[in-house]
């Protein structure tokens, strides 16, 4: 984080938006783009790492003030933990919910239970181009 931002609170102070803004403008702003009035907008990444993008997605939705939540899904377990600190600490809790494990498997059983439409996938769990077929597949139908 910038030393001049140092969290989220004086971000919401100097800016009046949350820290996904300016801190990480092209997710945001895409995200922000792609928002729903009408509808619960789910939102899905794949590769939570450290939590920055989910963040950042998070305060997308939350600066709009429409209805929406993001999924993420992080193998490591290493930083499936730093990720969920990170997000505590960001204030953005109540809007994610982050699991553990296999992307393929817990993607796939998401997106078969989801009632309703994915508005917003970042895929970015891994970058090589099988997996990242495989994950656009399960997405790409809701």
């Amino acid at each position: 984080m910038e030393t001049a931002v140092p969290d989220n609170d004086i971000t919401q102070e100097r800016t009046g938006q949350g820290i996904g803004c300016p801190g990480w403008n092209f997710l945001y702003h895409t995200l922000s783009c792609c928002l729903d009035r009408e509808a619960e907008n789910i939102v899905v990444e794949t590769g939570t790492n450290w939590g920055f993008s989910t963040i950042t997605m998070a305060r997308a939705l939350i600066d709009s003030g429409l209805r929406g939540h993001v999924y993420s899904w992080e193998t490591d377990a290493a930083n499936h933990q730093r990720a969920c600190d990170n997000i505590a600490s960001a204030g953005v809790a109540s809007q994610v919910t982050l699991y553990h494990g296999s992307v393929a498997e817990g993607l796939g059983r998401f997106a078969v239970e989801l009632d309703g439409s994915i508005r917003f996938a970042f895929l970015d769990g891994s970058h090589q181009q099988d997996e990242v077929l495989r994950e656009f597949t399960i997405v790409y139908p809701k």
